[in-house]
């Protein structure tokens, strides 16, 4: 991804009355600050906007607009269990964050990509998936 280049991709989302819904997600880089903007689409609706400092943390961002609306996005930046370093925010824009595992083991987890799509059931809320994540730091590596 080069500066202010836009990018996008179409993500599956599901509606609180089950409804399967498309968004639309684009972003692009904001120099020379080296920020994120990001717009989400459903159909007609307004778009929703959001810019933070990595790709992640602006997905859920725009995330949490959307479960105001009652939407929850079906990727891999939304599952309860996926959450990136330090290094995948700084060094990798936060395209890419890891799968943790409770009870925390000694491996390296799995990486995904986060706009790669994830079945509804594993899909969090953003609080949800942030508490995941500070359980899983506050655990140390391999205790059980």
């Amino acid at each position: 991804m080069t500066a202010d280049e836009p990018n996008e991709c179409q993500i599956e989302a599901v509606g609180m009355d089950g409804a399967h819904l498309t968004c639309r997600i684009a972003w692009m880089t904001i120099q020379p600050h080296a920020s994120y903007r990001m717009t989400a689409t459903i159909g007609e609706s307004p778009a929703i906007e959001a810019q933070a400092s990595d790709l992640f943390e602006t997905l859920c961002l725009i995330r949490r607009q959307l479960e105001d609306q009652g939407v929850r996005l079906c990727c891999a930046g939304a599952r309860r269990d996926v959450w990136p370093s330090g290094m995948q925010r700084d060094m990798g824009q936060g395209l890419v964050a890891y799968v943790l595992t409770l009870p925390r083991v000694t491996e390296r987890p799995a990486t995904v990509r986060i706009f790669e799509p994830a079945a509804r059931d594993v899909v969090a809320t953003v609080d949800e998936q942030r508490e995941f994540a500070q359980s899983w730091m506050a655990q140390g590596r391999g205790d059980h």
